[in-house]
């Protein structure tokens, strides 16, 4: 999560008795938690009263400093000040997430996202909070929902290929799954690390199914421009460790690539 991300509520017209030192102590306060200052904001705020803002800052400087059930507090206040806004019932949502209070944070999400589809972190918060809850199916639902006109759009349709298959039973696999997660990655057009990690992602998931017996019948199914047998995996595999090695900048992160490279490599009679 990142406190970062969450939207700020709209401001609505200034409080009675506002001017320019309150401001100016907003834009201190801003700047304050930009730098990560969470104590210095805290100080800064103490005992003031007036503005919602006061409250939403305070509430993001208890969350940098891992004090979520004050976070919420703070929050609750702004929401309360606030009632239409979305911003405080995600922040009440990422609470209850690092509480581990997952049901809670589907619900608070949810809300969010049912009512602004221009909330595209309500569609994350709600993913991550199935997912914790094992509810799999549900989380890659509200990954793909988010449409295509959002700016978030790719990153939420790599995130489904990531909840449908990361720590998934093989056996528990169809395999017009994973040729439906190697098509998506294809239509997303990513590059570099991000397309070869996800490439790698879905190869080993399904030599891991391809491993697993019995195995359903693969003929004439192709997965990431190979043949969904063993041998046509591994060429795969083989190809993504040895892409992701040549893009790392750290020697000890390309030799274990390599060797998982040369782990996975088809053997050979020459």
């Amino acid at each position: 999560w990142d406190a970062d991300a969450l939207p700020v509520p709209a401001p609505g017209p200034p409080a009675p008795g506002a001017g320019s030192t309150a401001a100016a102590t907003l834009r201190a306060a801003a700047e304050g938690l930009r730098q990560g200052d969470h104590e210095a904001v805290r100080l800064l705020l103490n005992g003031l009263t007036g503005d919602w803002r006061y409250d939403w800052y305070r509430g993001i400087g208890a969350l940098l400093a891992g004090e979520v059930d004050a976070a919420e507090r703070h929050f609750d206040r702004v929401q309360g000040l606030v009632p239409g806004e979305a911003a405080p019932r995600l922040a009440r949502g990422l609470c209850a997430e690092l509480r581990g209070e997952h049901a809670a944070a589907a619900r608070l999400h949810e809300s969010v996202w049912r009512t602004d589809p221009a909330q595209a972190g309500a569609a994350f918060g709600l993913a991550r909070a199935r997912f914790a809850l094992g509810e799999r199916d549900a989380a890659v639902a509200a990954l793909l929902s988010v449409p295509e006109s959002s700016g978030h759009h790719a990153d939420a349709q790599a995130a489904a290929i990531v909840a449908a298959l990361a720590g998934r039973d093989p056996a528990g696999i169809a395999p017009g799954e994973l040729v439906a997660a190697g098509e998506r990655l294809e239509r997303l057009g990513l590059t570099g690390v991000p397309h070869h990690r996800l490439s790698v992602l879905i190869l080993r998931t399904a030599l891991e199914w391809l491993r697993t017996p019995p195995v359903a019948g693969t003929a004439g199914m192709v997965l990431l421009g190979r043949p969904l047998t063993r041998r046509g995996v591994r060429y795969g595999l083989e190809r993504g460790y040895r892409a992701l090695a040549r893009l790392s900048d750290r020697r000890r992160d390309r030799v274990a690539l390599v060797e998982l490279a040369n782990d996975v490599r088809p053997k050979t009679l020459l």
